[in-house]
């Protein structure tokens, strides 16, 4: 999304990148608390000066500057559809651009803090990248875990080793 791109280069120019992820982050909190308010402004029937005098009294009081202007053009020129996901996009391209790799963990029992900095220095010394690690528990994989990468997945679970025996086995000619 060119907003989110734009906000960003226009952070990075004035060394505030972080800063304004932080912003953002507050900014999107503030939607996710107040959802009555945020629907309002996401309505077309809406008149822009009520969507500017909302944003600008509720959401943006001791924002950044630049969050702030960035809000109010999206809103004067009816782009308001981009609110829902700007958070998203400029978290991807912080990332993308600071080398942080975001990884999504699942496993069938609480990971143990040992373990999830090890996989992470594992990750890390493989890829390079500062690693965010995310981790959840979901029981049905039994044991093992499944790492998710973007839209790769890399499955290590006992579930799926369980799957490919069975699947093996099948194939396996039994005499009656």
């Amino acid at each position: 999304m060119r907003y989110a791109k734009a906000l960003y280069e226009l952070a990075r120019e004035g060394g505030k990148t972080g800063g304004v992820l932080e912003d953002l982050a507050g900014l999107k909190a503030a939607f996710d608390s107040d959802l009555e308010r945020f629907a309002g402004l996401m309505h077309p029937r809406m008149d822009t000066k009520r969507k500017d005098a909302i944003l600008t009294e509720h959401f943006l009081v001791g924002r950044d500057p630049s969050v702030s202007n960035l809000m109010r053009l999206l809103i004067k020129h009816r782009r308001e559809s981009v609110l829902k996901d700007f958070f998203r996009v400029y978290l991807e391209i912080h990332e993308q651009n600071e080398g942080i790799l975001r990884v999504e963990v699942e496993t069938a029992t609480r990971m143990e803090p040992s373990v999830a900095q090890s996989v992470r220095q594992q990750i890390a010394d493989v890829t390079g990248k500062k690693v965010v690690l995310e981790a959840r528990t979901v029981p049905g994989i039994l044991g093992g875990m499944r790492l998710r990468v973007g839209s790769h997945l890399l499955d290590g679970s006992t579930q799926r080793r369980l799957e490919r025996i069975e699947r093996g086995l099948r194939k396996v000619p039994v005499e009656s």
